[in-house]
This record gives structure tokens, sequence and C-alpha cells, in this order.
């Protein structure tokens, strides 16, 4: 039967034509739950694109406005999950930021518009300065915060292994340098606040591994194909980070995950974060065949793929939290004719927050496209594809993916060190693609102080206002509007599992 997404808004994410259902879970039946529904048409646009600025409105008001619907919009695919949003964005400052990224883009847009992607600034400011903004933009990432950076696998002396460095590709495009630093820096300020460290100090690390290592890079271009490892780390977090992944045992992991023999995923993982669905099968199977058709071509592309078992993961991020997440336990046929288990991810796209006239397919694809510059060596198995007809992007999970938290940075010098460290990893990924002239291009930048002054300065003072502004505005109007909604979301969140 054809697959479709269910036109109702309670969950029933990808259903049979006529049918929203329940997935029964033979193993758990009373944990079973009805995938959470999309109306995400094939290559349109959705309503579920970020607000948009009112002309003439407030940013107190725009930022009101902007985390009612964020909310309102996660409690049509799934109240639960609304209400876990809010509760993550309520715990501190900080969490609020990560959910908040298009506060971040108005802030930006009103107070530091030299810094804003070309895209999202006025046309005749972007002709005014356009010298200028050639000097300073990348490929940037667009979305960088404490906890946007970890270990994954990428490609070191031909061989792949843990490497460090920023791990979400959602939002990359070309971008101002200092729109990168400056999302990172913001982060540092309220993550210091929150864990009472010296925020001035670790945006000055962040801005000094950032601009040394462009020296270095400039002097000798092939450091720029040097990620960081193990052996090139400094010690502190990031190294023992990596330490971590190099001990993982990936036959290990997979085996607590799945059955050798059948695939299927242990029962053990099933709980309301980890939803077994197993009637997903077919609509995954036929999304993953048209995943491998976008695979680039290369030794590494599997000939074929087969699906053996699916669950739905509830709960999971921050900003994504009321995406669609499934994870399908995979055979893959290699090139070789080798057949290997493998676990994949699979994402519903998001909308781009610095560009928002592209259609979701086009989000999905820029980002699996972007990422593969960026992470040279990293997954050979990351691309994007159509789940029904919600945009998704794919991606391997493995035992050698390893984040930092709260517990690993939880003293001065440690927050110090690890600022210093993504410094040098924004820098070897704004200068992956060419590395000598990006390198000694960005220098001038800096240089020729095109950022109206010193860059550590300009960070740190921008850092601080934007940082004081989710502190004291931004973060106290999304407890108020939560406050107002909790009531609201909690009964749908009851009347939603009575229907289950």
């Amino acid at each position: 039967m054809a697959i479709e997404i269910s036109k109702q808004r309670h969950p029933g994410h990808i259903t049979e034509r006529g049918a929203t259902h329940a997935v029964v879970d033979a193993n758990n039946a009373e944990r079973s739950r009805a995938l959470p529904s999309s109306d995400v048409p094939a290559g349109h646009r959705t309503v579920r694109h970020l607000p948009a600025r009112r002309a003439g409105e407030s940013l107190d008001v725009y930022t009101r406005r902007y985390y009612r619907e964020l909310l309102l919009e996660a409690a049509k695919a799934d109240p639960a999950v609304a209400l876990c949003k809010g509760e993550k964005m309520s715990a501190d400052a900080h969490a609020c930021f990560r959910g908040s990224l298009g506060v971040l883009r108005e802030l930006i847009l009103d107070r530091y518009p030299r810094i804003a992607p070309p895209v999202a600034k006025n046309a005749a400011l972007a002709a005014r300065d356009i010298e200028r903004s050639q000097r300073m933009t990348v490929l940037g990432n667009n979305d960088l915060h404490v906890y946007n950076y970890g270990v994954t696998l990428g490609l070191v002396d031909g061989k792949r292994r843990p490497v460090f460095g920023a791990t979400d590709v959602d939002e990359t495009a070309p971008v101002p340098f200092a729109c990168d630093l400056v999302h990172d820096g913001v982060s540092r300020v309220l993550e210091a606040r929150v864990l009472g460290l010296n925020e001035k100090k670790a945006v000055e690390a962040l801005v000094e591994g950032y601009e040394h290592t462009l020296v270095r890079i400039a002097k000798d271009p092939a450091r720029a194909a040097v990620p960081l490892t193990k052996n090139n780390a400094p010690e502190g977090p990031v190294r023992e980070l990596l330490a971590k992944a190099e001990k993982a045992d990936q036959p290990r992991w997979l085996a607590r995950q799945i059955h050798a023999d059948t695939g299927l995923f242990r029962t053990s993982l099933f709980d309301d974060a980890h939803v077994h669905c197993p009637e997903q099968r077919k609509a995954v199977q036929q999304s993953l065949e048209l995943w491998l058709q976008g695979l680039p071509q290369g030794a590494a592309r599997p000939l074929a793929v087969e699906v053996a078992d699916t669950i739905y993961r509830r709960f999971a991020g921050t900003a994504s939290v009321d995406r669609l997440r499934l994870q399908a336990s995979v055979r893959l046929t290699l090139a070789d004719g080798i057949q290997s288990r493998h676990i994949l991810e699979i994402k519903e796209e998001r909308p781009a927050t610095y560009r928002p006239t592209e259609t979701l397919q086009e989000c999905a694809r820029r980002a699996a496209v972007n990422a593969r510059l960026l992470q040279p060596g990293g997954d050979p198995l990351l691309g994007d594809t159509l789940l029904g007809r919600v945009p998704t992007l794919v991606r391997e999970r493995n035992a050698y993916e390893v984040d930092i938290d709260r517990d690993d940075l939880d003293k001065r010098s440690r927050f110090r060190d690890y600022a210093q460290v993504c410094g040098t990893s924004l820098a070897l990924q704004h200068a992956a693609q060419h590395p000598g002239p990006t390198a000694r291009r960005l220098l001038d930048s800096i240089e020729r102080e095109d950022l109206g002054g010193r860059l550590e300065d300009f960070v740190s003072e921008s850092t601080r206002e934007l940082g004081d502004y989710f502190e004291q505005r931004a973060y106290p109007l999304f407890c108020e509007v939560f406050a107002e909604l909790r009531g609201e979301l909690e009964r749908k969140s009851k009347t939603a599992a009575t229907i289950v």
C-alpha cells in the first residue's frame, strides 16, 4: 500500500493510506505508542518553519511569540514531546538558548548585522559591504554551542579513527566567520554563568584557539588536513573523550543493541523513549533505498540495504526534540560483497534558520553535501532521503560517538581548555576546503579590523551583550510562556495517551 503522512496532528507519523493506527509492540504491548504526525509534503515549505518577525515587531514581543509557536507546533506532533521540550528549555538560560536559534538570528540582525549570513542581510547593506563580506565568508556551522562538539569517526592517514569536532550539520551554509564565533561564545557565556565559572576567560580562549590555528594553517596549509585526534589534542577534556572513543568496542556495542542473527532490536531497549515500531519497516526500507541512490559514488558506498527492525526515538535533543527520529537495524552489502550489520538514524530535517526560503528537502540535501565538505572522511553513510514525504537526514550510530557533558567541564581550567580546543576545531572547519588561501583571507580580515576592532574585543563584547539578553529577557519570557501553556500541554498529553 502507498505510504503517506497522516493528516491528523496526533501520533501517526508514517501510516498506510486511510489508516492512522497505534504501533503495537508484540513484545511489550503496554509500551506501544503511535508515531507523531507531520504534514510535510515533498518539495514544499512547511508551516513548521520558524516564526517570522513582523514589521515593526519589538524583539521582546517576537521572542514571546516565537516561544509560544514553538511549543504549540511541537504539541501538534506529540504533546508529551512538547512538554519535554518545555522542561528542557526551562532548566536554565543556556538550555533555553540551545532551543532559541531564531531569537539569536534576530538579535544578530538587530545589533550586529555585519556578521549575519549574506542571505539574511538587507540587500543594500550587503551591496555596500560586499568586499568585506567576501573576505569574511566561510562555509560555517551556524548553530554552534558548548555541547555541539564531540567525537565521531573521521579519516586519519587513510584510516577511519575517532576525531573531535562539531557534530551538528543541519544549519551549515556560507556565513561570516565571526558569526560562528559569536554563536559559540554566547553559549559559553551562558554556560559559564550556570556553572559559576569565568566567562571572559572561556571566550578569550575560544578566540585564541581560533586565531592561532589560522596562523599555523596559513604557514603550513597541510595542517588543515590533520583533524584533532588523541595523538595531537592537548591534555584535558577533549583528549580524554578521544581516548575513551579509541577504546570503544563496536561489535560489543552492537551486540547490546541488536540480535546478531536476526538484526532485531533487543527488547531490553524498549521504553517510553525507545518505542518498538516494526510496522514501519517497509516505509523505512523504501526510504533507505532512496538514500542509497543519493550517496556519493565510491568504495564506501553500499550496494544494497536490508532493514531488519525499527524503533522510534522520543525525547532526544533540545531544539530538535520534536522532530521525528527513527533508528533502523540494517544489513548492508558492501562493494566487496561483505555483509555487515549497522544501526542508522533517520532524523526529520528542520527548517534552516538563516535560509527561510529553502524547502525542507533542500535543507536536507544542503546539510548532507556540506557535511561531507566540512568533515572529510567522516560518516560515509551520511545522506538525505524522504521518509514517506518527510525530508530526513540519515547517519550511522556507532560506539565511537562520545559527547562532552557538564560533569566534564565543572572546573575553571577544564572549561577554558575545552573552549580553546573548540576554537582550534572551528578554524580547521572554516579552512577545510581551501586551507592556505582561506586562512590568509580570514587573517587579512582580522588584521583590517573588518568587525570594527580587534577580534577578541568584538567577540567578548558581543557575546556578553547577547548573553545578557538571553539571561535577562529571553529565558524569563520562555518560562512565562511555558507556565501559561503547561496545563494545556499536560491535558493534551493525557488525552493522547488515553486514545493510544
